[in-house]
């Protein structure tokens, strides 16, 4: 049985099992085959991690600023005899009062800008679903802005305590770049303004195994439950079990790598909040079935990994918790249909989204267990339409419901 909650990746093959059973796990996959793609899945996970980081960025930008502060003075010191070309002379006295505004209006901005950015998230939060959330934090102008402010105003800083009052002028490229990181700052600022208006596990077990993962790409994981069961019982059950926990990545919240459920959760809160007698913004709920169906066409035609793969080792890896097609289209749809019962303009879009991926399914062929579910989701459209609804308009959502036409316009 495999590892608990915790782990996450792991890097490389520890040579520490037996000889007889090293050269079984090696007949299938190579030590660093398996390490090379732990280590791919290790940089994707921490990718994911840092982009939505709103503090690395911009640590990144502070510390170039001042490694870029003192490389100007150290320039400035060695040039101080001539002026430089392309630059602007400035008395000690001016360039600090300069630099001092600079510093304390980049500061007061970055204020404002925080400030905006958690209004937008609480707005974001209120509106739509705080799923949504990731969306802004992975948002790299944003982390830019904040990380230009902060650089400004730390290179000003800088530049204040390097400034001799008693020289004959101010270092010229040191407030130089200052004058350009304000105007940067400006520009950003502006723009922002008008933008804010699995397999490596199987690799893990003897020859001959049976792995079965206990749970599926975003799913919940209890302390202490079991994360993989493999049978027969391996000579080292500790060292595979190690193995297979290193190949799977947990984390304290869901994430768009690798779970496309995920995405459709985000738009279903989207919907049902604009759906909600709160807000009743029927309008945001069509512009999000349309999303779905965006979504859902690739996914339907797609053919998915099979829940049970064997490799050349004959180890067997059991997926039994992995969605399926009709599960996929569940998800996307079910919660929202239901909520959608007293706006005929939202079913009727649902329906013809619907229509369009049966067409589709119907015109690349084999997918009858996809247009099976397809049908069913039909079906219940129609069933679903609430009771005080008039007849003309149930009437509307059976025709936009009516398989005989095959795919919608």
């Amino acid at each position: 049985m495999a590892g608990r909650n915790g782990g996450g990746l792991a890097g490389l093959y520890r040579q520490r099992q037996r000889g007889r059973y090293r050269a079984r796990v090696r007949s299938g996959h190579s030590n660093a085959q398996v390490a090379a793609h732990l280590r791919r899945l290790r940089l994707r996970a921490l990718r994911d991690r840092l982009q939505e980081s709103l503090l690395f960025l911009p640590a990144l930008m502070l510390l170039a600023s001042a490694a870029v502060a003192f490389v100007l003075a150290e320039i400035d010191t060695r040039r101080q005899s001539r002026p430089l070309p392309w630059t602007f002379s400035f008395a000690p006295g001016t360039a600090s009062t300069l630099l001092g505004t600079i510093a304390g209006a980049t500061i007061t901005t970055a204020g404002v800008v925080f400030s905006l950015l958690v209004v937008s998230l609480q707005l974001a939060s209120g509106q739509f679903s705080p799923r949504v959330l990731r969306g802004f934090w992975r948002d790299q102008f944003g982390q830019v802005l904040v990380g230009l402010l902060l650089s400004t105003f730390a290179f000003c800083v800088l530049a204040l305590a390097r400034l001799d009052p008693h020289a004959a002028r101010a270092p010229a490229l040191t407030v130089m770049f200052a004058l350009l990181l304000a105007l940067a700052s400006v520009v950003f600022i502006v723009v922002y303004l008008d933008r804010i208006s699995r397999r490596a596990v199987i690799a893990g077990a003897p020859a001959g195994s049976v792995v079965r993962l206990e749970t599926r790409v975003g799913g919940y994981l209890v302390r202490d439950t079991p994360v993989a069961s493999i049978w027969p019982r391996p000579a080292d059950p500790a060292a595979v079990a190690a193995l297979i926990r290193a190949a799977v990545i947990l984390g304290p919240a869901r994430t768009m790598q690798q779970d496309i459920d995920f995405g459709l959760r985000q738009l279903n809160d989207i919907a049902l909040r604009a759906l909600s007698p709160a807000v009743n913004d029927p309008t945001t709920a069509i512009e999000v079935v349309l999303r779905i169906g965006s979504i859902m066409r690739p996914l339907v035609l797609a053919e998915l990994p099979g829940q049970s793969v064997r490799d050349s080792a004959g180890r067997v890896l059991l997926t039994p918790f992995d969605l399926d097609h009709a599960e996929y289209i569940g998800h996307a749809f079910d919660q929202l249909r239901v909520y959608a019962a007293a706006h005929p303009q939202v079913l009727m879009a649902i329906a013809r989204t619907q229509r369009m991926l049966r067409g589709a399914c119907l015109l690349a062929g084999g997918k009858k267990e996809v247009i099976t579910a397809l049908d069913q989701q039909l079906a219940l459209i129609v069933a679903c339409c609430a009771p005080e609804m008039l007849p003309e308009a149930r009437a509307r959502v059976e025709d936009a419901a009516a398989t005989g036409g095959g795919a919608a316009g």
